[in-house]
């Protein structure tokens, strides 16, 4: 009976090693799977903050972006206010007795020379155009006469019937000596 047990112990025990090694090998495949967790954790903790900190830098973007976009506007806006001034001219188109009554033209009697007056062109009520898009105009009169010194070569006068139109053939040179274009219709 002794010697019965002791072969069923050992057959047993062979099988118990069996088991013993598998529980081994499934114990050393835990550690290394818990190992890989806590290596996947600290490294998803990591991305955590790094995505914080990425966050934090979009919204310092963003608003620093939004402050660029507000200067832009202003620089914007600046410079189209900068244009218009850059670009306004005036304009005073009457007759002799017109224009002196308004102070812009003196002189002109049988043996005195006609004289601008450039001191009172701002209060004489000159009409304002933009250079840009003023480049002719049609004038209800016989005959005209540009009193202010333009060059000739920056504008052609065609006369038609009992009217003249003032075409303007360049605008940077026609507006390069003065920025008041005293026109004297007879």
């Amino acid at each position: 009976r002794i010697a019965q047990l002791e072969d069923t112990l050992k057959s047993r025990g062979a099988s118990m090693g069996s088991l013993k090694n598998i529980i081994t090998h499934l114990n050393q495949q835990l550690d290394e799977k818990n190992q890989t967790i806590a290596a996947l954790q600290a490294s998803l903790n990591s991305k955590n903050v790094d995505i914080q900190q990425l966050r934090k830098k979009v919204t310092t973007l963003t608003a620093s972006n939004e402050k660029l976009t507000e200067e832009v506007n202003k620089q914007g806006e600046a410079l189209m206010t900068q244009s218009a001034v850059i670009n306004e001219c005036y304009v005073k188109i009457g007759t002799k007795k017109e224009l002196q009554r308004d102070g812009v033209l003196s002189g002109g009697g049988f043996l005195s020379k006609k004289k601008l007056e450039v001191g009172n062109f701002e209060h004489a009520g000159f009409m304002r155009v933009d250079i840009r898009s003023y480049l002719e105009a049609d004038i209800r009169a016989k005959k005209i006469q540009i009193l202010t010194p333009m060059p000739e070569a920056s504008y052609r006068i065609t006369r038609n019937g009992n009217s003249c139109k003032l075409q303007i053939t360049n605008p940077t040179l026609f507006w390069s000596v003065s920025n008041y274009l005293v026109v004297q219709i007879k």
